[in-house]
């Protein structure tokens, strides 16, 4: 049991970690918070709801993901090496990827809701 708590530990530690140090990370969950307010702001249906979870989970995971990436091509190599930079750029082109998914099916999402406000 003492194992399975250390593990959630190190988990929320790492979470931490990346709240603390990275910019990026700070950003996409605050630009999370608020499309979650306005989430509710519109009142979604349930299934769009989920939807922007999902979106925002894929984002938030993928910057996780390149931050533990990165960490660790830092440690492997301090030189700039041609290698690192392109395996560096991947992983953050698939972040950014991500990014423009969720905008543009968070877009479309919530003008359905803003024209019944509006129309």
């Amino acid at each position: 049991m003492k194992r399975l708590i250390d593990s959630f530990k190190y988990a929320f530690d790492g979470l931490i970690f990346v709240v603390k140090n990275e910019k990026n990370f700070r950003i996409h969950f605050l630009v999370a918070l608020l499309v979650i307010l306005v989430s509710f702001l519109l009142k979604l249906e349930k299934y769009d709801f989920i939807i922007i979870i999902i979106l925002i989970f894929l984002v938030i995971i993928l910057e996780l993901i390149d931050t533990a990436l990165e960490k660790t091509l830092d440690f492997v190599s301090k030189k700039r090496n041609p290698t690192i930079r392109a395996i560096k750029d991947i992983i953050a082109g698939a972040v950014l990827l991500s990014v423009i998914l969720s905008i543009i099916i968070g877009l479309l999402i919530f003008v359905l809701y803003l024209d019944k406000i509006f129309l």
